[in-house]
């Protein structure tokens, strides 16, 4: 469903048939589980989790949040497929503030 979380995945059109499962965990973590090329005549799945942590430790409230982002995350990766890729970006703080800099 576009539009609906700020993580996603791109996916070919040929790749589209192997997709089990897509799923926006909340607006910051996405889970795909897809079935990869078969070895020796026994198919496997995997699971790609994508991770966007956007989160700025500035109080009290943001120190929740995050508590909270790396608990949805840690669940996500326990209920994930023995084949697992996570992609995540922990430095979007840095870039937050890089832009701010560059703006001034």
């Amino acid at each position: 469903m576009p539009g609906l979380h700020s993580v996603g995945f791109i996916i070919k059109n040929n790749s589209s048939n192997k997709i089990e499962e897509i799923r926006g965990i909340n607006d910051r973590i996405a889970l795909l589980n897809i079935r990869l090329h078969s070895y020796k005549d026994k198919e496997e799945t995997g699971t790609v989790i994508r991770a966007q942590s956007s989160i700025k430790c500035v109080n009290k409230e943001k120190d929740i949040k995050t508590d909270t982002f790396y608990e949805n995350l840690q669940s996500t990766i326990q209920a994930a497929l023995k084949n697992l890729i996570v992609i995540a970006d922990f430095n979007d703080e840095k870039k937050s503030r890089e832009k701010e800099k560059n703006t001034r």
